[in-house]
């Protein structure tokens, strides 16, 4: 008896080690799940959980797996299980700066901050009171990245736009006039700028010195 007992408090002991541990990888990585999405069966979704987890810098591949190995007991053992790494300032999304996945077994792909800016940039959200979309537009240059999305609501001409990661955003009033058979678009500024649809379908914008950069269209 006195044997059983010594070893059901080994156990014991050896399960609160194993328990303290993986308790410790969040802080040991000073990241924080900020968002759990559960999908569950007869849902649109497949059977699965979403986890959303912040991380305060670039981490390498092993220290990816070793925290998806912890989520994946903490949270998810029988199911689909997708997480996201988030970079300080990255909103929730699908494409974190890397992905993890259990599907059963564990994939992960590191994205890097380019593709999800890109990504981000090129999601820009059509406004729910839009009546028509006239276009959206990528704008991919070296130093400033950004998207535009020019829209109607009712007779009235708008456009939205997103620079770097999506963090700021403007919306301006647009009016509209044919020049030349193409659409251009003016707005109030102190420089004269204006846009330009082009002929293959890029979105110009123009000042009084000519043109300042060309925006690539989003299908």
């Amino acid at each position: 008896m006195k044997k059983i007992n010594i070893q059901l408090i080994l156990i014991s002991f050896i399960l609160t080690l194993i328990s303290c541990n993986q308790e410790d990888i969040l802080d040991k990585y000073d990241c924080k799940v900020i968002n759990i999405e559960a999908y569950e069966k007869g849902s649109i979704e497949t059977y699965k959980t979403r986890i959303y987890i912040r991380i305060p810098k670039e981490i390498t591949k092993d220290e990816i797996t070793e925290i998806a190995e912890y989520l994946r007991i903490e949270y998810n053992q029988n199911k689909l299980l997708y997480i996201s790494y988030l970079l300080p300032k990255m909103g929730p999304s699908l494409l974190g700066w890397a992905n993890a996945s259990y599907n059963p077994n564990l994939e992960i792909k590191i994205n890097g901050i380019k593709n999800v800016v890109a990504e981000t940039l090129k999601n820009i959200k059509v406004p729910k009171e839009s009546s028509e979309v006239i276009g959206k537009w990528y704008d991919d240059s070296p130093h400033t990245k950004s998207s535009h999305l020019i829209y109607k609501i009712g007779e009235k001409y708008k456009m939205k736009s997103l620079l770097d990661d999506g963090k700021y955003d403007t919306n301006r009033d647009l009016e509209y006039s044919n020049e030349n058979g193409k659409d251009k678009f003016t707005y109030d500024n102190d420089d004269g700028e204006y846009l330009m649809i082009e002929s293959d379908g890029s979105l110009g914008i123009y000042d009084n010195n000519g043109l300042i950069v060309i925006s690539t269209k989003i299908n």
